[in-house]
């Protein structure tokens, strides 16, 4: 083989290295340019936490808040709960309440009409007493004219009968 043939074999052999590194390089630059962008995107990620941090910050004050607020909120919920039992006892005592003054209503009333029928008798038997006092007295004066007719009958013929005996003795 000749020298030139060594040479360009050579070189052929350089070529297909030089192709060779030029797609190492290729693929080195592929991963500089992944790598890259993988850096940004952590640079980006980096950011995004910090911000988050910053946010997580902000948000924990707030947490604790929520944290007192739910406590209060169950306290409330408990006070509800000791109302609301409070409210069905007062309900239930209300509703008995409300029984007993139902039957107290009817029994004022009962007791209204009965008093206004007692009232009507106690007028009737007034009334009654009057015109038997009326009555009596008639009576008393009838009996009492009576009396006294029978008195005068009796002395007109005590006084009669002594006229008579008067005369037949005379």
């Amino acid at each position: 083989m000749s020298r030139e043939k060594m040479l360009q074999a050579e070189i052929a052999l350089k070529d297909e290295q030089l192709a060779d590194l030029s797609k190492e390089v290729e693929g080195l630059r592929r991963q500089a340019e992944a790598a890259g962008k993988r850096a940004q995107s952590a640079a980006a990620s980096e950011s995004k936490i910090a911000e988050l941090k910053q946010t997580i910050g902000k948000l924990a004050p707030a947490a604790k808040k929520t944290v007192q607020y739910a406590a209060e909120l169950q306290e409330a919920r408990r006070q509800l709960i000791v109302v609301e039992k409070e409210r069905n006892e007062f309900s239930k005592k209300h509703s008995a309440t409300h029984k007993q003054t139902s039957t107290l209503k009817s029994a004022l009333a009962e007791a209204r009409s009965d008093a206004r029928r007692f009232d009507a008798e106690r007028k009737e038997t007034a009334r009654r007493a009057k015109k038997a006092e009326a009555a009596a007295k008639t009576t008393a004066r009838k009996n009492l004219i009576i009396a006294f007719a029978a008195a005068i009958l009796c002395a007109t013929t005590i006084g009669g009968s002594c006229a008579y005996v008067n005369l037949s003795l005379e």
